[in-house]
């Protein structure tokens, strides 16, 4: 009886009386601060010394940013802990929820860049010069969108140094994100058809099952704070972007490591049914072959400047991701589970502040031919489409004609064709 009552208290209480490791928030989805990414066991992070990076391809996503859609529901749970200051008043919290008897209340912003964006540009905009330090970066592409534009400048000035003042202006050149527009940055603006239903549909269903539990919980350690399981999942999401504006959250201690987990996989599957292979008519493919066309175009043109730097959203790496088949599950990942062995994983592929990098190579011995890479987050991440070999095994990359060969289905995708009529409606 004494064991079932100490088990009650606990799982109530959750695992937050210890100091919580930080590495939790890196598994926020989407709103996870920058981190690295693992290295998937057996692949070699260096390439052989008889090699040498003859191009390079990318694409970094704007750094932290304001909540935009989540505004709402953020405010709204903050409205519900204040509808029930006094029930908190005389309430026994335990140490996590403490912070409550203060109210919360939210001060982000909309959509803007926060200071960490800022400053996690500016240390990849180092980072990339002192890895690629033969590189002649002449240009740096953007959306149109104006936290990209400002982090696109942060990295100018963490790559140029002083010198970024007197050059800016004339080095950013900002591609508009609308829908007249045919950017291989921003696709979706052209997809007139696009829908958020399979998406809503998933997170809902995966929401019905994880959301009330947690929703119970935190009620039973607070009567009369009556969230509903909307205002619990606000609460998740404020602690990403109060962790984003203001390096703290005190939401982030409230939940357990696996409300977390289950958290994460709603980020998961929502993501993948937008942005990912769920979406019907291989939608995200479609929109992702721009991306993929234009890597190949570059990196078979002769003549082609050797790097190309450009900055947009966690949607676009999303899109090119997926147009290489390379975060597919199958089958489609569970809305009544946690699929523990998905390749889709936006925490480590898509944080704010993400880096595609691809690299063009040759090797006087180790590979024959011009050979491509990935380098997403740090870590080589397998071309497993066009892995040929236990060499293109050991180092994740393949041939750049497997590479093309592999993608074939981007090839034969042309805007406006019959393949993106189905997926995005008839180009006017």
């Amino acid at each position: 009886m004494l064991y079932l009552t100490i088990t009650l208290f606990l799982s109530l209480l959750g695992t937050t009386l210890a100091q919580r490791d930080p590495s939790r928030l890196s598994r926020f989805g989407a709103l996870s601060p920058y981190h690295a990414a693992p290295v998937k066991e057996g692949i070699k992070v260096s390439l052989p010394s008889d090699c040498k990076v003859d191009q390079i391809m990318h694409l970094g996503r704007h750094g932290a940013r304001y909540p935009e859609h989540e505004s709402e529901g953020i405010k709204a749970m903050a409205a519900a802990v204040a509808r029930a200051k006094d029930c908190i008043a005389s309430a026994d919290l335990p140490e996590e929820l403490q912070f409550l008897r203060n109210g919360y209340v939210s001060d982000l912003g909309v959509g803007d860049l926060v200071e960490a964006g800022r400053q996690q540009l500016f240390a990849h905009g180092k980072s990339f010069r002192a890895k690629y330090p033969t590189f002649k970066v002449d240009e740096l592409q953007c959306s149109s969108v104006k936290r990209v534009v400002e982090s696109t400048d942060y990295f100018g000035r963490g790559y140029f140094g002083d010198a970024w003042a007197d050059n800016s202006s004339a080095m950013i050149s900002i591609i508009p994100a609308d829908s007249s527009t045919v950017s291989h940055i921003t696709p979706w603006h052209v997809c007139k058809e696009l829908s958020f239903d399979t998406a809503d549909k998933v997170s809902a269903e995966w929401g019905s099952i994880y959301l009330p539990p947690i929703t119970k919980r935190l009620n039973y350690l607070v009567p009369g704070l009556n969230f509903t399981t909307d205002d619990t999942l606000a609460a998740f999401q404020s602690c990403g972007y109060d962790y984003a504006a203001h390096d703290s959250s005190p939401w982030c201690d409230v939940f357990t490591d696996e409300e977390i987990e289950k958290f994460e996989y709603d980020a998961d599957i929502s993501m993948n049914a937008i942005w990912g292979s769920r979406l019907p008519n291989n939608g995200s493919a479609v929109m992702g072959s721009i991306y993929i066309n234009t890597l190949i175009d570059r990196f078979s043109a002769r003549g082609s400047q050797p790097a190309y730097v450009e900055f947009g959203h966690d949607v676009t790496i999303s899109l090119a991701l997926t147009a290489m088949g390379l975060t597919k599950d199958i089958p489609q990942l569970s809305t009544s589970q946690i699929i523990t062995n998905r390749k889709y994983r936006s925490s480590q592929q898509t944080p704010f502040a993400a880096q595609m990098v691809f690299e063009k190579f040759s090797c006087s011995s180790s590979f024959s031919g011009p050979q491509i890479r990935l380098i997403l987050n740090e870590a080589p991440f397998s071309l497993e489409t066009c892995i040929k070999s236990k060499k293109d095994a050991e180092y994740g990359s393949c041939s750049f004609d497997n590479f093309v060969q592999a993608n074939s289905f981007s090839r034969s995708v042309k805007y406006g064709d019959a393949a993106w009529t189905q997926a995005c409606g008839e180009v006017v």
